[in-house]
């Protein structure tokens, strides 16, 4: 395969994933949602989180994610319900990795590999 069909490859995989976590998110906050509604609102959240208006598109992507949801006839407060699940457990799952990163920056500097 070439490089550009495996970053698409990869890039579906992890709409794939992100919309799959999402239903399980949709179904604990009572709220059901197609998969379709799922995969276009993965699609559309991602690319809105990476612009650099807030910190890592916190508001934005709760926004639209209410939003989203709101259009497809959920109540607004199962579908802000919803968006703070998505946000709680992105934070959990990333807060490790944000720790050991933080702590490995107090080490001392490493030096340059020739």
């Amino acid at each position: 395969w070439s490089v550009s069909a495996w970053c698409l490859f990869f890039s579906m995989l992890c709409v794939f994933s992100v919309a799959g976590a999402w239903q399980i998110y949709y179904r604990v906050a009572d709220a059901p949602v197609s998969w379709g509604v799922s995969f276009y609102a993965a699609t559309l959240i991602g690319i809105l989180g990476i612009l650099p208006i807030t910190l890592n598109g916190i508001g934005i992507v709760e926004l639209c994610q209410v939003t989203i949801l709101s259009w497809q006839g959920l109540p607004v407060e199962k579908a802000i319900l919803a968006a703070f699940l998505t946000r709680i457990m992105l934070v959990i799952l990333t807060l490790p990795g944000g720790l050991l990163y933080l702590l490995d920056s107090f080490k001392a500097p490493r030096e340059a590999i020739d």
